[in-house]
């Protein structure tokens, strides 16, 4: 009976949580834990370039909106400044704003719709139109953009106000030139500049409520797509922070898991080492009766089965061995057994 006894201190007790089963849960956790916040970073850098595409359309959207407002407050500029001195540059300037904007020029080159004209007007640059070019009209452009239906209606209002500006403005052209009589109200091929009547013109009242109504058309377009693009962007934002949130809890869980897990080791394995080296320096001082004191804390047991610890388990084998008169030899082997166990590791055995 003693030589079974002494044969079986080598395995673990049935039901006994072992240190291997604990580090595989652990890093089975751990590894699952790992690839989920990857999963979600994934995500979020997804989320992140969604955020900075839409507030680049956001911006390229409205730029070519503004770039229209822009081109519309220039052409009542040149009309009235053509009409005021009959220059004809500015109404050389006005026709190729028109025929950009048509697509039926291409843009000059290092065209920069904000600051170009200006530095036209001002004689900083010089004016050329290439001959060679991409053409395309304002539609297309706004189309290829992915402006919506009523966006697009709201340019067709737009250009329908301009057309009803540029009926009004090639009067005001034709009287400056001497080619309108203001009497009659009708074009003459030959005749006296009127640049007072074309001035009066430009500068009265009905000019005055076309060019409102225009700006209410481009004003209600650029209204529109502030809107589309600030929802696309609030939209791409909000998608962003919700994986941030998912992959906080996620870094949460990670953390309650270390957490969970140290306990675990320092209530299975450095308690019991702890016990066992105390129940070592006993037994190597001769007390061999001396019991492993129990923690504050110890796992309930199941009805039926007998828990014990790792190091209970394995000293009540070695006081079996010891009680035995018969077994001096198995109390040797122990006693050599338990002497480098002083002030080092004891696990439970695999």
């Amino acid at each position: 009976m003693a030589e079974d006894e002494a044969v079986t201190i080598g395995k673990p007790p049935r039901g006994q949580m072992t240190l291997r089963g604990v580090s595989r849960g652990f890093f089975v956790a751990v590894f699952i834990a790992l690839c989920a916040n990857a999963v979600l970073l994934a995500f979020i850098y997804q989320a992140y370039n969604s955020v900075v595409a839409a507030q680049a359309y956001r911006q390229k959207s409205l730029s070519l909106a503004n770039e229209l407002r822009q081109e519309t407050e220039q052409l009542a500029r040149l009309v009235r400044a053509y009409t005021v001195t009959g220059e004809s540059r500015y109404l050389l300037f006005y026709y190729d704003i028109l025929a950009v904007r048509k697509g039926e020029k291409p843009a000059p080159l290092n065209f920069d719709p904000s600051t170009y004209w200006d530095d036209v007007i001002a004689g900083r640059i010089k004016h050329s139109i290439p001959k060679e070019g991409a053409k395309r009209s304002v539609t297309d452009l706004m189309k290829s953009a992915g402006y919506s239906a009523d966006e697009l209606r709201a340019l067709s209002e737009v250009l329908t106000a301009t057309e009803a500006m540029n009926a009004l403005e090639q009067i005001a052209f034709a009287a400056t030139q001497g080619m309108y009589n203001p009497e009659t109200h009708a074009f003459v091929p030959d005749g006296q500049p009127r640049l007072d009547y074309a001035s009066k013109l430009v500068h009265g009242g009905e000019y005055n409520g076309l060019k409102a109504a225009l700006s209410r058309a481009v004003n209600l377009l650029v209204n529109l797509t502030d809107q589309r693009t600030s929802s696309e962007v609030a939209l791409a934002g909000n998608q962003l922070k919700r994986w941030i949130v998912l992959s906080l809890f996620s870094m949460l869980a990670t953390i309650s898991l270390v957490l969970y897990a140290s306990r675990v080791v320092k209530r299975q394995v450095l308690v019991p080492i702890l016990r066992l080296d105390a129940a070592a320096d006993s037994l190597a001082e001769g007390h061999y009766a001396t019991p492993c004191r129990r923690g504050s804390r110890t796992p309930r047991r199941r009805p039926g089965s007998r828990r014990r610890s790792g190091g209970r388990w394995f000293l009540r084998s070695v006081r079996l061995a010891h009680r035995r008169p018969n077994n001096r030899r198995q109390h040797r082997g122990a006693s050599r057994l338990l002497q480098p166990l002083r002030g080092t590791p004891f696990l439970r055995p695999y």
